[in-house]
């Protein structure tokens, strides 16, 4: 409590401040209703007409504006703040209210950071956050991205690796690098083809601590990634490429390849597809052969023989033999047809049948004109009984009715299958045709014998004119 000297002999409430002689409201404590008491300071001097607390009934006391002339107070009053004021008799005083505290002559809020505490201490400022006063003790509230550190009494930077979190830490230095604050926590930077390495930056591919990054492993100190095929497995072995491959792998630390189009895998290697000493799938060897070159063929082995022979069951024979003829007949050996011979003509077996019976029917050499398990060649009809085939249409023929014949003095005539035609009994076959060499004077008694008579009986005879002899004609010698 605050005293104020002079003699005043009540205790006034203060609930606000107020003016040089203003009314003040009802005293603290008494009861409504009560008359207005004037403040201090409209009551110096004043006689009073009775003394508070004394027995006898308490004179009325007139509302300061009601009193004449009365002197001006000179005393202090009670600060705002104040819960309350007193006087002991012989001074003035006063309490300040809850949250307040006494400064002087004045109540100061307890979180005025420009009079803190009992000492009433004015704060020092930061410019990087606002001075407080809590529980009577100077206090930074730092800005957002700052924090207080006690040891330097400022707010400092959350980025800050001097004084790093909430504990101020000074972070370590990074050797070939700088130091970092990030969310309270020390870290540090290095080079782009560098990293961090228990303090120091070193090359990113090197390993730390022995250790590498998840898809990597340690390859000599330097970290290789899994998938390299240069450093493979942790025997860090640098994966072949086969001749023929398209590409190399390292696969769960163990190296791998792909052959390219045109090869296939045989072990550790790629052979190319038409490879002989490694063909198909199992990577067989072709067997050799004396007559031709072995090749592979769509992973199948296969021989290429040389002129004069031929494949038969992937064995090059000579085209000439007729156990093996030919480039088809390997199966079994040419065949002679009954009753003619066979040959090979280095493609095939060629058979043969002679000229009288020169017709191959069913590997049997008959006829010509002979029908083939009873049926004739085509354009052809059986004659005799079906033994014989002949032409659908003249001349061939079976027998002399089917022969006919437009020529004078010549009948039709089937011989050999075949019509024909000859000249009628009593002619004679001539150049100019079938005469009768008896009477023809062209052919008299043979052919192309020409008679100037007349020819008669095979002969010629002279035709005299009788006439003149009175007589009839004579036919002579």
């Amino acid at each position: 409590m605050l005293e104020f000297d002079g003699g005043v002999d009540s205790t006034l409430a203060v609930d606000s401040p107020a003016a040089p002689d203003a009314a003040v409201g009802p005293a603290s404590g008494r009861d409504a209703g009560e008359p207005d008491i004037a403040p201090v300071s409209a009551r110096a001097d004043a006689p009073m007409s009775a003394t508070p607390g004394l027995d006898g009934p308490e004179p009325d006391f007139a509302p300061v504006s009601s009193l004449p002339d009365a002197p001006t107070d000179t005393r202090p009053d009670a600060p705002a703040d104040a819960s309350q004021a007193s006087c002991d008799g012989t001074k003035c005083g006063f309490t300040c209210a809850s949250g307040y505290h006494t400064c002087g002559d004045q109540c100061t809020r307890d979180d005025d950071a420009t009079a803190c505490g009992a000492s009433c201490v004015a704060c020092p400022l930061d410019p990087d956050g606002v001075a407080a006063c809590l529980s009577g003790t100077c206090a930074i509230t730092c800005n957002p991205g700052y924090h207080y550190c006690a040891g330097s009494g400022k707010c400092l930077k959350d980025t800050d690796p001097a004084s790093c979190g909430s504990s101020c830490t000074p972070c370590p230095t990074i050797t070939g690098g700088t130091a970092t604050c990030a969310s309270g926590t020390c870290g540090g930077t290095c080079p782009s083809t560098q990293k961090l390495c228990n303090g120091t930056c070193i090359d990113a591919n090197l390993a730390c601590s022995n250790q590498c990054p998840t898809g990597s492993h340690n390859c000599g100190g330097v970290c290789a990634p899994d998938a390299s095929t240069n450093s493979c497995g942790i025997l860090c072995t640098a994966c072949p490429t086969p001749i023929g491959s398209s590409g190399t792998t390292c696969t769960a630390g163990a190296c791998d390849f792909t052959c390219a189009a045109g090869y296939h895998r045989c072990g550790n290697a790629c052979s190319a597809d038409d490879d002989a000493t490694a063909c198909g799938a199992q990577c067989s060897k072709c067997p050799s052969d004396p007559n031709g070159t072995p090749i592979c063929q769509s992973g199948t082995c296969s021989v290429r023989c040389a002129a004069g022979y031929h494949n038969c069951g992937n064995v090059c024979v000579g085209n000439s033999a007729l156990a093996t003829c030919g480039l088809t007949e390997c199966a079994t050996a040419c065949q002679a047809p009954t009753g003619g011979t066979v040959t090979c003509n280095g493609t095939a077996c060629v058979p043969a049948c002679p000229p009288s019976v020169p017709q191959n029917c069913n590997a049997a050499c008959i006829a010509q004109n002979a029908p083939c398990n009873g049926t004739c060649p085509s354009g052809q009809r059986t004659c005799l009984g079906g033994s014989t085939c002949i032409n659908t249409a003249p001349p061939a023929c079976c027998t002399d009715s089917e022969c006919t014949t437009s020529a004078a003095h010549t009948v039709g005539k089937c011989t050999a299958n075949s019509c024909t035609s000859s000249c009628a009994t009593g002619y004679t076959q001539c150049t100019s045709g079938c005469v009768d060499l008896t009477s023809d004077n062209s052919n008299c008694g043979s052919c192309g014998n020409p008679c100037t008579g007349k020819c008669q009986q095979s002969g010629c005879y002279a035709v005299w004119n009788v006439s003149q002899f009175n007589s009839t004609s004579v036919l002579a010698p």
